[in-house]
């Protein structure tokens, strides 16, 4: 992954339930579209491992889908008859849900509630519709296929939290 980036050393990639790195290592940690698939506790202690290994006053910063219903996205597997999220989410998250989970440890939160377009890759009718989408957006109007964007940063080396 940072290949692509031409970051060589300066980035690595870490298991989320694994973050065996020393205390204040980085100075920014990215969790993008991680935390919906994992439980309660899970995300607990890997945001404490992820406040462990950034340095005073490092950045998280991350995304994840916003106000997901996950009974809308149920599937039931024709082996077993288990049902689950079909990408196996496990919790959802709203702009105040990640305000108040991110305020246990980190400060300097900032958290956005907004869809994502792929303009690049949309046809005309595509970005016909992403436009109109933006628009009842911006208008309050909110729907599918929105995220929540979050950065928040590790206290100073003079101020513990947690």
């Amino acid at each position: 992954m940072s290949g692509a980036l031409k970051l060589g050393d300066k980035a690595t990639v870490s298991y989320f339930q694994e973050i065996s790195f020393p205390d204040s290592t980085f100075d920014v940690v990215v969790v993008s579209e991680v935390l919906e698939h994992l439980t309660s506790e899970v995300m607990r202690q890997g945001l404490c491992d992820i406040r462990r290994v950034l340095k005073p006053n490092g950045r998280m910063i991350g995304t994840v889908p916003s106000r997901e219903d996950p009974k809308d996205q149920t599937v039931i597997c024709p082996c077993c008859g288990k049902r689950f999220h079909r990408w196996r989410h496990e919790q959802s998250f709203g702009a105040m849900t990640m305000r108040d989970l991110l305020s246990k440890g980190f400060e300097g939160i900032t958290v956005i509630e907004r869809t994502i377009l792929p303009w690049r890759v949309l046809n005309w009718k595509g970005k016909l519709l992403a436009a109109a989408k933006w628009l009842l957006w911006r208008l309050g109007s909110h729907g599918s296929n929105e995220n929540v964007f979050f950065e928040a940063a590790k206290p100073g080396a003079d101020r513990n939290v947690m």
